[in-house]
């Protein structure tokens, strides 16, 4: 073998010795990372919906930003709120107008079967029958239930990375909300967006667009807020408290 093919041959091979070393030392090429999917609103419905479903007590407050809400003929309500007991006991606060401009407030606590309004004129504590109390309808326990379980084409906002609370969008049927607004439209949906923490599945928040009852005006907005979950409440008759 000629000189310069034999260094021509050792170029080579120390090339090669190089390039294993190289090889061995560089750090390994890291698999590629599968991208998570977006958490499936259906599951987060479904999960809010039974962990909703658990509690014991909750504070609630519907308010409009457009419109009100028409209880009675000439009775206006503006803003509900109040606290659950579990089963069966509720603690609320209406207010409102009546006939065009005279502006009422009252109370009203549900112990069992028992029902107590407070007079808008005197404000004293009457007895109810629950069947024709102007908020005899309302059961936001019921109402929350039939709202997370019928809840159409949900769609997902927010994955909660931003703030900690899931955002979706949906259709509703209105008559799933006769428990919080009373006699409905039928055949009809209302968009909604609902607020879910992401850590506790709580609902914290819903916003219906739309009409929901006859009375409504085409562009009506209501919210709903809850929160306060599972905390110490005690709801106790008037009769028991006085």
């Amino acid at each position: 073998m000629s000189i310069d093919r034999f260094h021509c041959v050792l170029l080579i091979a120390v090339a090669v010795v190089i390039a294993a070393c190289g090889q061995s030392n560089a750090e390994p090429t890291p698999s590629p990372t599968a991208t998570p999917l977006p958490p499936d609103p259906k599951e987060i419905l479904e999960r809010s919906g039974r962990v909703m479903a658990s509690l014991d007590t909750f504070n609630f407050r519907m308010y409009h930003d457009v419109g009100s809400l028409e209880i009675l003929e000439g009775l206006l309500i503006e803003k509900v709120s109040g606290k659950i007991v579990n089963p069966d006991r509720l603690s609320m606060e209406f207010s409102g107008s009546f006939g065009g401009g005279f502006a009422i407030k009252s109370e009203v606590i549900t112990v069992g079967d028992q029902t107590y309004m407070t007079n808008p004129l005197t404000g004293n504590w009457e007895a109810s029958d629950a069947s024709i109390s102007p908020v005899g309808f309302f059961s936001p326990t019921r109402g929350i239930a039939e709202m997370m379980g019928q809840t159409q084409n949900a769609t997902l906002l927010d994955d909660g990375a931003s703030d900690g609370a899931y955002r979706i969008s949906g259709a509703l049927p209105t008559t799933a909300l006769a428990s919080l607004v009373g006699p409905t439209l039928t055949d009809r949906t209302v968009d909604l967006e609902l607020k879910i923490d992401a850590t506790t599945d709580y609902l914290l928040e819903v916003r219906f667009t739309g009409p929901v009852t006859p009375s409504d005006i085409e562009d009506a907005e209501r919210v709903i807020v809850l929160s306060f979950f599972n905390e110490e409440v005690v709801i106790e008759s008037p009769e028991d408290s006085s």
